[in-house]
């Protein structure tokens, strides 16, 4: 088969199984009307012999192709007017509705078994698309990302298997709820860390020689200022914040295949586990050390007397 002069250059001859094979491959749409065509020919044509040889008895062999073929062209007007010519040609059509009613059950129960085969299909792929969203979320998000996800997919329950949802839709659903599980638990640490450091750094308190004034404002801005950083962490928590990193990670994940990108996103993702309060916890230190340097001997440790003060003023 090529192209000769712009056409199509089609082995075989006209109508022989061969070329209609071609053809077959080539345009399906085209083929099938082909087929179509066909049938509607040889019906034409039984039920003009069957006429012409004034038989009006049935001709069993006559009516199951009529049947078969009238069946396969998936047009009830067919199956109607063949059914019709029958009844007027032997005066009885109760064969040919047998053989249809017969053919019905048949592609009935194949049409169920199909269907049971796919909806199994489905579920499975569902099953596995899902246990491995678990395993995903437990790794990149944790034990509190987990249960976060775990909760939504109870609420969700059998809704999880709709065949009228797309299961990359319930994955995003879950690895969101996982970010925000992640994000709480996070939040909530940052703030049990930072207050127990407030806790230490009031034990020596905003410098030497400060009053109750200085030092209630002090303790003020400390503690607005764990504040702040809970707010800005918790804020990741938010749904419509959590769906976009759900979106993106899924997104990422999709697009991924070779084992070494895999590898190289779960160590990125460790990475990102880093605490991102850091820089806050760093300035706290810088003012202790600040602290430290201006009320004590950098040398000995020892807290400095006024004369060492003056000294060191």
């Amino acid at each position: 088969m090529g192209l000769v002069g712009g056409k199509l250059n089609l082995a075989g001859e006209p109508g022989s199984p061969e070329r209609l094979e071609q053809v077959r491959r080539i345009d399906p749409d085209t083929y099938g009307r082909l087929e179509d065509d066909q049938r509607l020919e040889t019906i034409g044509m039984l039920l003009d012999r069957w006429n012409a040889s004034g038989r009006d008895d049935l001709d069993g062999h006559v009516v199951r192709e009529l049947a078969r073929l009238s069946w396969d062209t998936g047009d009830v007007n067919v199956v109607r007017h063949v059914r019709d010519a029958v009844e007027q040609i032997a005066g009885d059509a109760e064969p040919f509705d047998r053989l249809m009613e017969h053919r019905l059950e048949v592609e009935t129960q194949r049409g169920r078994e199909q269907h049971a085969a796919s909806e199994e299909a489905r579920m499975e792929n569902v099953r596995s698309g899902l246990e491995a969203e678990y395993s995903t979320i437990e790794r990149k998000l944790g034990p509190a990302g987990l249960e976060a996800a775990d909760d939504v997919a109870r609420q969700i329950g059998a809704g999880l298997y709709d065949e009228n949802v797309d299961p990359e839709q319930m994955r995003v659903a879950l690895r969101a709820a996982g970010e925000v599980g992640r994000s709480v638990e996070h939040a909530n640490n940052v703030f049990g860390t930072l207050a127990e450091l407030d806790e230490e750094f009031k034990r020596y308190g905003p410098g030497w020689g400060a009053n109750d004034e200085t030092r209630e404002k002090w303790e003020a801005e400390l503690a607005e200022g764990t504040v702040e950083v809970y707010e800005r962490e918790i804020a990741k928590a938010h749904p419509d914040a959590a769906a976009s990193r759900a979106l993106q990670s899924r997104a990422v994940e999709r697009m991924k295949t070779k084992p070494f990108e895999q590898a190289l996103d779960a160590e990125l993702d460790a990475l990102s586990q880093h605490d991102s309060t850091a820089e806050h916890r760093q300035a706290l230190r810088d003012a202790r050390v600040r602290e430290f340097e201006r009320t004590r001997d950098p040398d000995t440790g020892e807290e400095k007397t006024d004369r060492h003060r003056e000294h060191w003023s």
